[in-house]
């Protein structure tokens, strides 16, 4: 399950947080390939474009 919020940290800021729940069997294997796909996703994508725009 993905849950995301935004919320106002001040008048130029939001805050974005979000939590993966993983049911039935998890793997180091799996945890590592999600936590890798999360960071290029935010870190890589995200981040950057959000750097660009600025």
């Amino acid at each position: 399950m993905l849950n995301a919020t935004l919320s106002v940290a001040s008048a130029n800021r939001t805050v974005l947080k979000i939590s993966d729940s993983l049911y039935g069997r998890v793997t180091n294997g799996l945890v590592n390939s999600l936590s890798a796909g999360w960071k290029m996703l935010f870190m890589d994508g995200l981040k950057a474009y959000i750097e660009m725009m600025e």
